[in-house]
């Protein structure tokens, strides 16, 4: 039996996105009083030549729920240390997820409020609510929230326990 990671995280993505796991976005504490932020205020940091502010401001996240992939998978092989994650983030005005990419944790997102900007050595765009974005391979990238109001998005991606522990 054969399953790719993308059809574990559609999978993955479409059973987990449920009205319940948003209601309780709320629980994620609000952030206190913020300095000015901006990409700009945080060191950069080049990755595959493209270069992009290193850190984050005004970024939170709750892991909602977390799949061992080789509990629910005992046959395919290459699944020991993988899980399948669901994360509500959330990004205030002004805030910035910095410059990473997906080589080793393929990511799948949907925006539940707020729009959120990429920007990635093919150029800036920016994503708004009810639109699915796929992170994929060894793109270097970084997000912000250039608008007046917290951007939330609902998360799904693979990670290797082993490379990537639980914060």
């Amino acid at each position: 039996m054969s399953i790719s990671i993308r059809t574990l995280i559609a999978a993955g993505a479409c059973a987990a996105v449920s009205t319940a796991a948003f209601a309780q976005s709320d629980k994620m504490g609000k952030m206190d009083k913020m300095d000015k932020m901006d990409a700009m205020s945080l060191p950069q940091k080049t990755i595959g030549g493209f270069e992009g502010p290193d850190g984050k401001i005004g970024a939170s996240e709750e892991v909602v729920q977390e799949v061992d992939l080789r509990g629910e998978f005992p046959e395919l092989d290459g699944l020991e240390t993988q899980a399948l994650r669901a994360r509500l983030v959330k990004l205030e005005p002004g805030g910035v997820i910095g410059i990473h990419e997906h080589k080793d944790r393929p990511n799948y997102f949907r925006v539940m409020q707020g729009e959120i900007t990429y920007h990635g050595p093919d150029g800036v765009k920016s994503y708004r609510e009810g639109d699915e974005v796929e992170e994929l391979g060894p793109t270097p990238h970084w997000w912000d929230n250039r608008g007046s109001t917290q951007v939330v998005l609902y998360a799904v991606d693979v990670r290797d326990k082993s490379k990537d522990p639980p914060k």
